[in-house]
C-alpha cells in the first residue's frame, strides 16, 4: 500500500472511530499514532520516540519542551499514557494549570499511567493516568524519563495524551482531537537516519494573522522525513539573525514560537482578508545622512537603517539586491524580522552582503515585503526529506483535518550554504505539493545537505511590497545646494524664487578632476553624497536646463567648497533667463503730409536663447504725432492676438507681452495723425525683458522712425512770371515772390 493510501485509510479510520465514540462521549487524543505515520520499521508501527521534557543535546537544540492540552470546559479530564525507552524506566508527570501553578505530580506505574512499550495502540487505553481539570485554558504537561541514561536514552517509545469529557471515558489514541500542542517537539527516529526511521507525519501550526481575531493554520506535511534525532519548531523568521530566511550551518540558532498541534486545532479562526498597508519606506544613515560609508572612517556612519510603518502586526523582509541582477532572491542579503502595527520599524543594515563582505560603493535597490501569518519550519540535522525526486516535505494552508488549499512554499539552501548541493526556489517559490513547492534533500545517509545543518522551509499569507534604495559611499560628508531662478538678482534663494529642475552639476577634486556628477531634482535641489574630507569645486555645466540663462551669483557658476566629515549646505547657484529681444518700427515711407495719418508696423522678435514671458513694449507720445489706434497684424505666426491700446503703449507701464519662445514675434500696428505743419517727426518704440531676465544685446531694444513733414498746399519758394506782348510794350516786368 503506498503512503498516500495509507494516510487516507488512517484518516477514514479516525472518522469512523470518532463517530462511534460520539455515542458514549468523545475522547480527544494525540500522541504516537499521529507522530509516527508511515512507519516502515519492522515490527514497530510507532517509530518516532518522544524525548523527555528536559532532554537537550548537540542534536536536540530546544530546551524544556512542555506539552499543552487545551481545556474547553472545566471538569474535562487529561488522560496520560506513557512507556519509556523500556518498560521498566522510571517516569514522572507534572501538570501546571493555565496560571502556571504546579497542580499535580505523578509517577506512572503499571496499571496507572504506564502502557507497554510494544503496545499497538489499536483501541481505548484502560490504564491511563487521569487528571480532572478545574478551569478552562491551556494546561502545561511536563513528561520526564528519569532512567539515569544518556540524553539519547531518555525518551518515550509510546505516549498518548487525551482529553475526555469525564473519568468514565477511556482515551482512544487513534482519534484526532486538536487539543494537544507544543511549541517544540523532539523525537528519536528509531535510532537511525535510514528509511526505517522516517515518518510521514503531519503537524498543524497556528500563526496569528496580524489583524484582530485572525489566524492562519498551516499543515506541515512530512514525507519520508528521517533525522535520527531532531526537533520540530515553528516561528515567524526561521533562524535567528543574521541567518533569518536562509538555511545555514549548525552554528546558527532558532527559537520556537508558534503552537504546533498534532492534529487540526479544535479552535481555529479565519485568516485575514486585507493585506498590509506600508508607508514611508526609506533608508537613513547616521546624523540624517541618506547613505552609509562602512569602508571609510571606522565607527562613523558604518551602518544605516531601513525604516517603514505598517498598519498591521506582521513579518517584514527587506531584500537588498546585492548582486545587482534585478531579482530579489537567491544570493541577496535578506533582513527578516517582525513589525508592529502603526509603529515605525527600524532595521539595521551594515552595508554587507549575505557572506558578510562590505559591498562596493554604489546604489543598491531594496524590496520591502510585509507578510501576514508567516511560518518557518527549521529542521536541524535531518539527513533526509523525501530521499528521491521532489517527494520531500511541503506545507499547505489547512481548513480542517483533511481539508487544505495550496500556498507558495519557499526555501533557500544556497545563499548561506554554497556548494553543499542545496537548492533554492526563490524568488517565486512553488505551489504546495508540486515539484517546485516540495522541499527535498538527502538519501537516508550521513554527510548530505541536512547533516548537522539547519534547513528552513517557509510560507506566508497576504503580502504587500514596496521598493526603495540604499547608497554606499566612500566618505561621510555631503555637499548640498540649489540651482534657482534669481529673479531679483541678489544671489540669495529668496522665497518664491523657483528652482531650476534637472540642472547638471559636477564635483571636481583639488586636481580639478571630475569625481561625481549629479542632476538637480524637480525643485532644483542637488546633493553630492558620501564625500571624503577635502577641498572641491562645484560647478553647473551648460545643458538644456540652464542654456539661455545667465548666472548671477556666483558668476561664473562655480564654487569652492571645503568639507570635513559633515554636511556642507547652502551652495546655491542663481540664474536669470537670457533673451535677445529685438524691436523694429517703420511706416514704410520717408515723408508724411501734415494733417494726414500714417501707420507704423512694430515687431518684437525673441532671438533667444531663452523663451521669455512678460516683456514690456512702450511707444511714448511723440511731438507732432497723435496716436489714434493700434491693431494686431494678420501675419502668420504672430503671437499678438489681443490688440494693445494706445493709452497703454504711451503709459509708464507700457504693454506686457505674452510668452515669446525663441524665434517667436509679436507684431502690431499703430496709426497716428501728423499734427506737425512742417519739419520732421520721429517716433521711438522700446522693448525690455521682464524682471528676472537679462538681454545680452541691448542695442536692438529700441527703434525709431523719422519722416519729413510736407503741406498739402505748398508752393516753390520763388518763381518768375513772363509778361505778355502787350505788357512788354508797356515796358513793365514783375517779379513775384511767394
Amino acid at each position: 500500500m503506498n503512503r498516500l493510501k495509507l494516510k487516507r485509510l488512517r484518516g477514514w479510520m479516525g472518522i469512523a472511530l470518532g463517530m462511534a465514540a460520539s455515542v458514549f462521549g468523545t475522547a480527544f487524543a494525540e500522541g504516537s499514532v499521529q507522530t509516527s505515520l508511515g512507519s516502515t520499521a519492522s515490527g514497530e508501527p510507532f517509530n518516532q520516540y518522544l524525548y523527555a521534557y528536559d532532554v537537550t543535546s548537540q542534536y536536540i537544540k530546544t530546551n524544556n519542551r512542555p506539552v499543552y492540552a487545551d481545556i474547553l470546559s472545566s471538569g474535562e479530564v487529561i488522560n496520560i499514557s506513557l512507556c519509556g525507552a523500556v518498560d521498566a524506566d522510571p517516569l514522572r508527570i507534572e501538570i501546571y494549570n493555565p496560571s502556571g501553578t504546579l497542580v499535580q505530580t505523578f509517577v506512572p506505574i503499571a496499571g496507572k499511567g504506564k502502557i507497554a512499550c510494544n503496545s499497538t495502540l489499536s483501541g481505548p487505553i484502560t490504564t491511563a493516568y487521569k487528571y480532572t481539570t478545574t478551569t478552562t485554558g491551556a494546561y502545561q504537561i511536563r513528561l520526564y524519563n528519569t532512567n539515569g541514561g544518556t540524553a539519547d536514552e531518555r525518551y518515550f517509545k509510546r505516549f498518548d495524551i487525551t482529553v475526555t469529557p469525564n473519568n468514565s471515558i477511556n482515551p482512544d489514541p487513534r482519534l484526532n482531537s486538536g487539543r494537544i500542542w507544543g511549541r517544540a517537539w523532539a523525537f528519536n527516529g528509531y535510532e537511525t537516519y535510514t528509511a526505517t526511521g522516517s515518518t510521514d507525519s503531519n503537524y498543524f501550526v497556528r500563526v496569528p494573522g496580524g489583524r484582530t481575531g485572525s489566524e492562519y493554520i498551516w499543515k506541515l506535511d512530512l514525507n519520508k522525513f528521517a533525522g535520527f534525532r531532531y526537533d520540530i519548531i515553528a516561528n515567524s523568521i526561521g533562524l535567528d539573525a543574521p541567518n533569518s530566511g536562509y538555511s545555514a550551518e549548525g552554528t546558527a540558532s532558532a527559537a520556537p514560537l508558534h503552537p504546533i498541534y498534532l492534529s487540526y486545532p479544535a479552535q481555529a479562526s479565519s485568516p485575514p482578508t486585507l493585506p498590509p498597508v506600508i508607508s514611508n519606506f526609506r533608508f537613513e544613515g547616521d546624523g540624517g545622512r541618506t547613505f552609509i560609508s562602512p569602508g571609510n572612517t571606522v565607527g562613523m556612519n558604518d551602518t544605516g537603517r531601513f525604516k517603514f510603518t505598517g498598519d498591521v502586526d506582521g513579518t517584514y523582509t527587506i531584500t537588498i539586491d546585492t548582486n545587482k541582477d534585478g531579482v530579489y532572491g537567491t544570493g541577496d542579503r535578506l533582513l527578516l524580522g517582525t513589525s508592529l502595527a502603526s509603529t515605525e520599524t527600524s532595521v539595521v543594515w551594515d552595508g554587507k552582503n549575505a557572506a558578510g563582505t562590505v559591498l562596493p560603493i554604489g546604489n543598491y535597490n531594496a524590496e520591502l515585503k510585509v507578510r501576514l501569518g508567516e511560518y518557518h519550519f527549521v529542521a536541524y540535522d535531518v539527513e533526509t526529506s523525501g530521499g528521491g525526486d521532489n517527494n520531500g516535505l511541503t506545507v499547505y494552508r489547512a481548513t480542517s483535518q483533511t481539508g487544505t488549499s495550496n500556498t507558495q512554499v519557499y526555501w533557500d539552501d544556497v545563499t548561506k550554504l554554497p556548494g553543499k548541493g542545496g537548492t533554492s526556489n526563490l524568488p517565486s517559490g512553488g505551489a504546495s505539493g508540486t515539484a517546485a513547492g516540495t522541499h527535498t534533500w538527502g538519501n537516508f545517509a550521513a554527510g548530505g545537505l541536512g547533516d548537522t545543518r539547519y534547513l528552513d522551509t517557509y510560507v506566508y499569507g497576504l503580502v504587500s511590497s514596496v521598493l526603495s534604495s540604499a547608497v554606499i559611499t566612500n566618505g561621510d560628508a555631503t555637499i548640498t545646494g540649489k540651482v534657482y531662478n534669481d529673479t531679483n538678482r541678489n544671489g540669495v534663494a529668496d522665497g518664491g524664487e523657483t528652482g531650476i529642475p534637472s540642472a547638471t552639476l559636477q564635483l571636481l577634486n583639488s586636481s580639478q578632476a571630475v569625481v561625481a556628477t549629479v542632476q538637480a531634482d524637480t525643485s532644483g535641489n542637488y546633493t553630492f553624497l558620501g564625500i571624503a574630507a577635502g577641498t572641491y569645486t562645484v560647478r553647473v555645466i551648460s545643458d538644456s536646463a540652464v542654456n539661455g540663462k545667465t548666472p548671477t551669483i556666483p558668476a561664473p557658476a562655480q564654487l569652492t567648497v571645503a568639507v570635513t566629515d559633515t554636511a556642507a549646505n547652502g551652495n546655491n547657484f542663481g540664474f536669470v533667463p537670457s533673451a535677445d529681444l529685438a524691436i523694429t518700427k517703420t511706416d514704410g515711407v520717408g515723408s508724411v503730409n501734415s494733417g494726414n495719418n500714417t501707420t507704423y508696423t512694430i515687431r518684437v522678435t525673441n532671438n533667444g536663447p531663452s523663451s521669455v514671458t512678460g516683456a514690456v513694449v512702450k511707444d511714448p507720445t511723440a511731438t507732432g504725432l497723435n496716436q489714434t489706434a493700434a491693431a494686431c497684424t494678420a501675419v502668420s505666426g504672430n503671437t499678438c492676438t489681443t490688440a494693445p491700446t494706445t493709452a497703454a503703449l504711451q503709459s509708464a507701464g507700457g504693454v506686457t507681452l505674452p510668452a515669446l519662445a525663441t524665434g517667436a514675434f509679436y507684431e502690431f500696428t499703430v496709426t497716428a495723425n501728423v499734427t506737425a505743419a512742417s519739419g520732421s517727426v520721429s517716433n521711438t518704440v522700446t522693448v525690455a525683458v521682464p524682471v528676472g531676465a537679462t538681454d545680452p544685446t541691448a542695442g536692438n531694444n529700441s527703434a525709431t522712425d523719422t519722416d519729413i513733414v510736407t503741406s498739402l498746399f505748398s508752393f516753390p519758394a520763388t518763381f518768375t512770371r513772363t509778361t505778355t506782348t502787350a505788357e512788354a510794350r508797356a515796358g513793365s516786368t514783375t517779379l513775384l515772390r511767394a
